[in-house]
């Protein structure tokens, strides 16, 4: 569980350069690039979005009628009285935008989830704030149509982040997947 900065002993100094020095810590170069990656306000042809998906207003779009084999758009995932809401833009390999687990009778958290597109995956990070801590964790989905199975299995921490400890031997929840919605 990652220690609340207010009981830690590090100064803000020491805590800049572990911050900096994760960032500096590439798994890849496709995950550093990630890391830096921003949006902008145009689409491929320079002009500008209509969408908001950065703010609390998402544009109401016809993104699930159109190609099934991207995962940009919006998803829901539904686990009994447990939701979760993804909204993804697509540039490139790259997908980014915000995503909210909410369950029943625990603790929420909402963030946002940074991804690239590799070999039938998405695999990235999910940048959130839970119990008024900021966290982040490694995400990886299963592309299958138009559904995202989400990774499951044994975790790592380093620092406030959490890893998978065995990426190549992760499930999928393929009976509660993400599934492509239209975008509120």
């Amino acid at each position: 569980m990652p220690v609340n900065e207010a009981d830690s002993d590090i100064t803000p100094e020491e805590r800049a350069m572990l911050d900096e020095a994760f960032l500096m810590d590439p798994l890849s170069d496709d995950d550093m690039s990630l890391r830096k990656s921003q949006l902008d306000n145009t689409d491929f042809e320079g002009e500008l979005l209509n969408e908001k998906t950065l703010t609390n207003e998402i544009a109401v779009t016809d993104t699930a009628t159109k190609d099934l084999s991207s995962p940009a758009g919006c998803h829901t995932m539904i686990i009994e009285k447990d939701t979760a809401y993804m909204s993804l833009q697509e540039s490139g390999d790259s997908l980014l935008g915000p995503l909210e687990y909410k369950r029943f009778e625990k603790d929420s958290n909402k963030g946002m989830v940074r991804l690239l597109k590799k070999n039938g995956r998405t695999e990235g990070w999910y940048y959130f704030q839970s119990e008024g801590m900021q966290s982040v964790r490694q995400i990886i989905f299963k592309m299958s149509g138009d559904s995202l199975s989400e990774a499951y299995g044994d975790i790592m921490m380093k620092g406030d982040t959490a890893m998978f400890k065995y990426p190549h031997a992760l499930q999928f929840e393929e009976k509660h997947s993400f599934v492509k919605v239209n975008c509120k």
